[in-house]
């Protein structure tokens, strides 16, 4: 896993595991990014920026984070 530390906000693990000095995945949903912002928008746009941080092999994110709760 690459750029981890660039991230701005909260990081939550899950799928990984520790080995030689390195995050490495392990399976299933690997990390959660979670970031505050004035309001929801901000907030979503602080995360997907940091997820955009993140590299590792065959990675993939929801592209729907907080689409819940935002009015159209």
């Amino acid at each position: 896993m690459k750029g981890l530390v660039k991230v701005e906000n909260e990081i939550f693990f899950a799928g990984v595991k520790a080995e030689e000095n390195k995050f490495l995945t392990n399976g299933g949903r690997v990390l959660n990014v979670v970031a505050l912002g004035e309001d929801l928008d901000e907030a979503i746009s602080k995360a997907y920026a940091d997820i955009e941080k993140i590299s590792f092999t065959d990675a993939y994110y929801r592209k729907d984070i907080g689409t819940l709760y935002i009015k159209p």
